[in-house]
């Protein structure tokens, strides 16, 4: 079904923004709610990019509860998003934000399963190939245009094999980048996997008003979210919390970037 869905020219005909330029940024919960939400989510982003198209085939139906059943009846329903980034055509940015929501999910249900929540209706899962993470990650490198898109996507899949590409971007000893959106992009891929470098950037550049007021106010938020701190605003107040914070440092609630 899915497969005739997205025939035709219908699926990918017309840009989708899943991602703004401005996000958000606060900590996300890995609760019963949290997950269903996240399903109502990638539902109704499925759901847009299905319907995006200028053509639709004929006498085909397509609503919410049509793309529900997608992600319990089939699955491998991301296969052919999958396949359509592999096309490499003016397509990849959206799929690479589907394929961004979709380890978001994952990684979402295995914080659930870690956490030994159960709940009476189950949870969502989308089961991507292993392979995913380092086919996105090899792209990235490749695809400068494209490359915070890709650092949101792998952000939200919380895989440690995406450590060096974080770090690269960080220290900018690859890209050249200026763009400080990009290098946050970065520290909070690495803060979600644990790595102390995400955390101190952060607190480093959470006072660079004058550079990029966006950047270090989405600084204060994500240092606001994972040092319970929830009114601090001074850099020196989130160094005090990271000099006595528990180390080696563990992250308990990754930080979520939300879509605005």
């Amino acid at each position: 079904m899915f497969k005739q869905l997205l025939g035709r020219g219908s699926a990918f005909a017309l840009s989708v923004l899943l991602l703004c330029a401005s996000t958000s940024y606060a900590q996300t919960a890995t609760s019963p709610e949290n997950v269903a939400a996240q399903r109502g989510k990638l539902c109704q982003t499925l759901f847009q990019l299905i319907t995006s198209g200028s053509k639709r085939p004929m006498g085909i139906t397509v609503d919410v509860a049509a793309v529900e059943n997608l992600l319990g009846d089939n699955p491998h329903f991301w296969r052919p998003v999958l396949a359509e980034f592999r096309k490499d055509n003016r397509h990849t940015r959206q799929c690479i934000r589907i394929l961004g929501l979709m380890l978001g999910v994952d990684a979402t249900e295995r914080d659930v399963v870690n956490r030994g929540v159960v709940t009476q209706e189950g949870f969502p899962t989308v089961c991507l190939p292993s392979t995913v993470v380092p086919e996105l990650m090899a792209r990235a490198r490749k695809q400068e245009a494209h490359l915070d898109t890709y650092l949101v996507a792998l952000a939200r899949a919380r895989d440690s094999r995406c450590r060096d590409l974080f770090l690269s971007v960080l220290n900018d000893t690859k890209y050249g980048l200026d763009n400080s959106k990009q290098r946050f992009h970065a520290a909070v891929g690495l803060a979600n996997i644990d790595d102390p470098a995400g955390v101190e950037w952060m607190i480093a550049h959470c006072e660079d008003y004058a550079a990029d007021i966006e950047t270090a106010t989405a600084c204060v938020l994500a240092l606001r979210s994972i040092s319970g701190r929830s009114h601090a605003t001074k850099k020196a107040d989130f160094e005090d919390w990271w000099k006595n914070a528990p180390k080696p440092f563990k992250l308990d609630n990754p930080i979520e970037l939300r879509d605005r």
